[in-house]
């Protein structure tokens, strides 16, 4: 168990500006409702203590995701958004009558690419600055 509590310790990161961001733990949440989709992230101190304010992020273009992993660097937050549109009229005619899971209105779209979002984390080498950068990582096809 000791082993397991210094690999959770040694994954923590400062960031490449020499900003001492000390040993954090990160985590987020999502929200999608009829416009953009917002993500929220957290940064815990070693103690549990909320290191700073939540740091929203809106994903331009995109209403709906599955979002439930995330990576994080130093200096960003990276956000895969796969290729997904919500399914409204399965939603109506089979989620509301318990025929599917929420999950089954998700549809994938071949036509579209997956996004991948660098979103700067407030102590990175961006400085917390909304300038964020996404861009088309291939298709799935």
């Amino acid at each position: 168990k000791q082993q397991q509590q210094q690999d959770w310790h040694s994954s923590s990161s400062s960031s490449s500006n020499g900003a001492a961001a000390g040993r954090t733990w990160v985590g987020f949440s999502f929200n999608t409702g009829l416009g953009d989709a917002e993500l929220k992230f957290y940064e815990f101190a070693e103690d549990g203590r909320l290191a700073g304010p939540p740091q929203p992020y809106q994903l331009p273009g995109v209403s709906v995701a599955m979002i439930h992993d995330i990576a994080v660097t130093p200096d960003y937050y990276v956000v895969v958004a796969g290729p997904v549109n919500f399914d409204a009229a399965k939603f109506a005619t089979q989620y509301l009558t318990s025929r599917c899971s929420i999950a089954e209105c998700l549809v994938y779209d071949p036509s579209q690419t997956t996004k991948v979002h660098l979103v700067p984390r407030p102590q990175g080498a961006a400085g917390g600055r909304r300038r964020v950068q996404h861009g088309q990582a291939g298709s799935h096809r």
